[in-house]
């Protein structure tokens, strides 16, 4: 052992000589450079709090994209009423689980009769807690102007904690220019801009503050210091884990603080005094590993009692995997920005080895992108940027040490950390403004369902991604929504939406209101009747919107698929992966007689003549999503059809499927063609919203 030891000795020895550079040590805390450092941290925080406010003067500029008739603002985030209606409900009941009993209707509220769960404020998100308190009241309005309102703040915040990360490594300056670039990085911007009331907005900066919270803490030379810092910092995480419940980023800060502070000391006793404080005080002790959550991640089906479901996260876009260029343009800007970065930060690890294995899960983010998408990059862009601010003021110094130019090094330093924020500011997407999640008019029509309805104790089908606002604006139960879209449930909406019968349709979706989505799998798989189930007779509303049109592939490809063989659906005269879909058409009249220019190509409105060859399987006319006339054409060598709206309220032409054409949704919303005895029209907002009861 004691011949490893004077290897592992002889080995730092030599890095030690290798790295012995005046430019390559950390700066010397003199009143300039404390100074500087100061401004710095100013200057990152105020640069990330402007984009945000300036955002939100966009929105006050143009209130008919994001207000509501009264005022309301809205959001660019489905998350957000979901946290929103957690605060409304702690606001009005002093506890939460009135809002989750709505959830996967009637699943939980059966769930909860029988095991009522904890309704205390500590196990709901720490975000839907201070909503509620800083809420003047529990009205939708106030809510959302508390929740808007926090995002610059929580920005400028952002950048004050990843400072503080690489602050603890030594390099203040360097992690300024980290923060004001990984703040402002595309990646990161989308999920913290204006409107995105989500726990994102809080998550890079409290996971770069723990982390430089365990470099303190392990680097501290005074044994009760750095007791005292290992009980902050497990303080820190109970409060992080609170906000953003991931038991794993726990173990990993751990995993960070006994490497780190092993090799500072080599004192086992210490590590393990210090790793259990962490673990006592931050709750590791009584949670997993947390990893089981992200299985579902890696599966392309789920199996529910034999049955093979798809997969939804292949539907969702921020769970696609992107290209390595793609990347390093959503964090650097550019991908030689991004190369440049990426050879600085490769230096500074050569250079603090250590230190680099303690940063390096926020590193391998960007790696997970090629296993599980890019939704989790942004917790690698302060590194990136970290990387071009090091390398930056490195170079600086080392000009400065190599011409011998001592005298200007505090100019030539506070020019280079200039010049640094202004590469940030000139390569970031400051202009970049996301619009609200939803248009106005639709998110005004789930805030007036309780009115639209009449039915207070009504249940609302729809599709996923409205389930948590729906529940906030109206306080009615839905199916399922961002937190649940992977439940059976979606592939049974999904499959009646496609589905060519409005009497099937409108069966299965009451037996999802009545026995819920794992007794009708039973009946499925013939292991009990559904009317063994927990029953509910409530009012049942069906909401299609024109947003759901523009989804139609994805719901195409949930709702088309064979749940018996557990692959997809194959359409008629299509190749075999092609998804239903709305192609929107430009067209404009021929010289001829019945012909159109559609996209360039010609067609003829009598014999059905598509292109050269194709004909048309047929064409259909309506006025204000209600069809005027149809017909069929003979001879037709293609499966899809041409449907031409010429009302008032839209003008379109849509090459679709056939198959998309029959369907319940067609039908229903475009086609206005909803047979009474199943779907009951009850508002009419075409183009935007349509809603039915379902009889």
């Amino acid at each position: 052992m004691r011949s490893f030891w004077t290897k592992v000795d002889a080995l730092e020895a030599w890095h030690a000589k290798l790295v012995d550079k005046p430019w390559l040590q950390p700066l010397k805390p003199t009143k300039f450079v404390i100074a500087l450092i100061l401004l710095s941290t100013v200057i990152a925080a105020g640069m990330n709090w402007y984009v945000r406010h300036w955002q939100y003067q966009v929105w006050e500029q143009n209130p008919e994209i994001f207000y509501l008739d009264d005022g309301t603002p809205l959001f660019t985030t489905t998350d957000a009423p979901y946290f929103l209606g957690l605060a409304k409900a702690i606001k009005d009941e002093g506890g939460f689980q009135t809002f989750n009993e709505k959830r996967l209707y009637p699943r939980t509220k059966q769930t909860h009769e029988q095991s009522p769960p904890s309704n205390s404020p500590r196990d709901a998100p720490l975000l839907s807690v201070l909503l509620s308190l800083f809420s003047q009241d529990s009205s939708q309005k106030s809510l959302l102007e508390t929740g808007n309102n926090l995002i610059p703040f929580t920005a400028a915040l952002t950048a004050v904690m990843i400072v503080i990360a690489f602050g603890a490594a030594g390099y203040w300056m360097p992690g300024a220019i980290a923060a004001a670039g990984g703040a402002l990085s595309f990646s990161y911007l989308t999920r913290s801009g204006a409107g995105r009331i989500d726990t994102d907005q809080l998550n890079l900066g409290f996971f770069y503050l723990m982390t430089g919270l365990v470099i303190f803490t392990a680097k501290t030379r005074s044994f009760y210091t750095s007791i005292a810092l290992s009980g902050l910092a497990g303080a820190v995480f109970w409060i992080f884990d609170w906000w953003y419940s991931k038991p794993s980023f726990g173990w990993a800060f751990l995993i960070g603080l006994c490497w780190l502070s092993f090799v500072c000391y080599r004192n086992m006793w210490r590590v393990l005094l210090q790793a259990s404080i962490f673990v006592i005080l931050g709750g590791l002790a009584s949670k997993g590993l947390g990893f089981d959550s992200e299985s579902a991640y890696l599966s392309d089906v789920l199996n529910y009692e034999g049955l093979i479901f798809p997969n939804t996260f292949d539907t969702i876009t921020e769970l696609r995997k992107v290209e390595l260029t793609s990347l390093l343009e959503r964090i650097s800007g550019s991908v030689f920005l991004g190369g440049l970065s990426v050879v600085g930060l490769a230096f500074w690890g050569l250079r603090h080895p250590a230190l680099a294995i303690v940063f390096g899960p926020a590193a391998a983010f960007a790696l997970l992108n090629f296993l599980i998408g890019n939704r989790a990059i942004f917790y690698s862009a302060p590194m990136l940027w970290f990387g071009f601010g090091w390398g930056l003021l490195t170079l600086a110094r080392f000009v400065s040490h190599r011409f011998n130019f001592t005298n200007l090094q505090n100019p030539i330093m506070t020019v280079t950390v200039l010049a640094g924020f202004s590469g940030v500011w000139l390569a970031s997407p400051t202009t970049y403004l996301q619009g609200p999640t939803f248009e106005r008019h639709v998110a005004q029509s789930f805030k007036d369902l309780d009115n639209i309805t009449s039915d207070k104790d009504a249940v609302i089908a729809t599709w996923w991604d409205y389930g948590y606002m729906s529940m906030f604006m109206n306080q009615m139960p839905t199916f399922h929504d961002g937190g649940a879209h992977t439940s059976p449930t979606t592939y049974f909406m999904a499959n009646s939406l496609l589905s060519s019968s409005q009497e099937r349709a409108a069966t299965r979706l009451h037996q999802l209101k009545r026995y819920g989505s794992q007794r009708v799998i039973r009946s499925l798989v013939g292991q009990e009747q559904p009317q063994e189930a927990y029953v509910s007779d409530r009012p049942l509303y069906l909401v299609l919107t024109k947003d759901m049109a523009n989804w139609i592939p994805s719901i195409s490809k949930i709702g088309n698929w064979d749940i018996i063989k557990g692959k997809p659906r194959v359409l008629a005269g299509v190749p075999s992966n092609y998804q239903l879909t709305y192609e929107n058409l430009s067209c404009e009249a021929s010289n001829q007689a019945n012909r159109f220019i559609c996209n360039g190509v010609p067609i003829n409105t009598t014999t059905g003549q598509f292109g050269g060859q194709a004909i048309l399987d047929g064409m259909v006319v309506s006025r204000d999503g209600r069809q005027l006339s149809g017909q069929k054409f003979s001879n037709s060598t293609s499966a899809l059809m041409l449907h031409s709206e010429i009302g008032e309220r839209a003008r379109s032409n849509m090459l679709i499927h056939r198959d998309l054409y029959f369907s319940v949704f067609h039908q229903l919303f475009h086609a206005g063609r909803n047979d009474e005895r199943y779907f009951e029209l009850v508002h009419d907002d075409y183009p935007h919203v349509r809603v039915f009861k379902v009889k």
